[in-house]
């Protein structure tokens, strides 16, 4: 059942023989939240159906983009050509950084806590001594904010 589910979506028996083996580990890795065991077939059908989709999307992906290490890459008339306008990462983290400097201090103390220091809502919270409404209304101002300022720059980011 569940071969015959990975197989009717992926089209290949090697693919899916490996799809229907992940859905069975990951059945067992997860079998704690099962609740019904007379529900395991469906259970396990869904999950492997889910695998077999993504693998779709995901080998979909990379023939439309392949990694460096696919064949396109290594063929010698290939050639990797970036339009002059694409930015580096590093050129966008700074683009970024001088986007929140602009900010008011409170903008950028919400940003950087939630972003940088990862803290939760919660934390924010308690270490702010705010309500956690209150945080969230800020941290929703404050995006809306960036986002006004990064876009009045056309074409930089």
């Amino acid at each position: 059942m569940v071969l015959a589910t990975t197989m009717s979506i992926v089209n290949n028996a090697h693919d899916a023989e490996d799809l229907a083996q992940e859905a069975f580990t990951h059945a067992l890795n997860k079998l704690h939240q099962l609740k019904q065991p007379a529900a395991f077939s469906g259970w396990i059908r869904t999950m492997a159906h889910k695998m077999a989709i993504n693998h779709c999307v995901r080998k979909r992906r990379n023939q439309l983009w392949p990694t460096k290490e696919g064949i396109a890459y290594d063929h010698p008339d290939y050639k990797v050509i970036e339009p002059p306008d694409v930015l580096t990462t590093e050129e966008r983290k700074k683009l970024l950084v001088e986007a929140i400097d602009k900010l008011s201090a409170s903008d950028q103390l919400v940003l950087r806590t939630f972003y940088w220091r990862g803290l939760k809502i919660r934390k924010m919270a308690d270490e702010l001594s705010r309500p956690i409404g209150t945080i969230k209304r800020q941290l929703f101002v404050a995006r809306k904010r960036l986002r006004q300022e990064m876009t009045s720059k056309p074409n930089t980011y």
